[in-house]
């Protein structure tokens, strides 16, 4: 009997507390998204109205770096990590933004 239930499925949970857990934890994960992006979105902006980098890199920039932070942080449950890490992030924008201003020379 053991082995049948080992090659078994595991028994689902409840339809409807499946999703309200999935849910909550894809509102979680966006706001935190949000939160990250909007970070770095603030820090590129400037760059790109000064002409620095071109308005599509920076929508690269943004995009990579927030990738990047968040998969970092892919457990955490708020954006609080980015009080400690925003150092961190602003070198990694800058180091970004650096190397798209080189290729654009």
């Amino acid at each position: 009997q053991e082995a049948a239930e080992a090659g078994s499925t595991p028994k689902r949970p409840k339809r409807g507390e499946l999703e309200l857990e999935s849910f909550e934890e894809w509102t979680v994960a966006s706001r935190i998204e949000g939160q990250v992006r909007k970070f770095i979105e603030d820090m590129i902006r400037p760059m790109v109205r000064a002409h620095v980098i071109s308005s599509k890199s920076g929508e690269r920039i943004v995009h990579r770096c927030t990738k990047k932070v968040l998969h970092h942080h892919a457990n955490a449950t708020s954006a609080a990590f980015m009080m400690m890490e925003e150092s961190s992030v602003r070198r990694m924008v800058h180091k970004y933004v650096e190397q798209a201003a080189s290729a654009s020379s």
